[in-house]
């Protein structure tokens, strides 16, 4: 019988970490990845490859830095669950104790997706609307990092 994984994404600016988890909530990997499309795309391959079943993809953010993560998640016909703030917050509140950290929120929402009964699936853009959201956030960082140095 094929086993479905889950894999949460913990959203950063110029890194993500991703952790997966199989149908019994076993941890698979834990990942940093740099937000490049080369790295982004190593992490695909490779949570496919742990894949003898479907793939549901859990992020805690669905624009700014997770627009090229979730463009190419789109183009490999990825299913992508988003979990909003809200959502999110309650979720965490579920592992109290443990020290706030990527990999954590990254496991949460691993774990929040494979037992959700009514998870918030993302809708594939359009390709232009893709396209200009993944240079619209590029722009933006390399505004924020040309202020960051002009300011030292």
């Amino acid at each position: 019988m094929a086993q479905n994984i889950w894999s949460g994404v913990d959203i950063g600016k110029s890194a993500h970490h991703c952790i997966v988890m199989d149908d019994a909530g076993k941890q698979l990997l834990s990942r940093r990845v740099p937000n490049t499309e080369a790295d982004l795309n190593v992490l695909i391959d490779d949570v496919l490859g742990l894949a003898d079943g479907g793939v549901a993809w859990a992020a805690d953010l669905n624009r700014g830095p997770a627009s090229l993560l979730l463009t190419l998640l789109h183009n490999r016909q990825q299913r992508v669950i988003y979990l909003a703030g809200r959502r999110f917050h309650h979720a965490a509140e579920l592992y109290r104790g443990e020290v706030k950290s990527d990999a954590k929120d990254a496991a949460v929402l691993a774990d929040h997706a494979r037992s959700s009964l009514d998870p918030h699936y993302l809708p594939p853009a359009d390709t232009a609307a893709r396209h200009l959201k993944v240079l619209t956030a590029r722009r933006s960082m390399l505004r924020r990092t040309v202020s960051a140095r002009s300011i030292v």
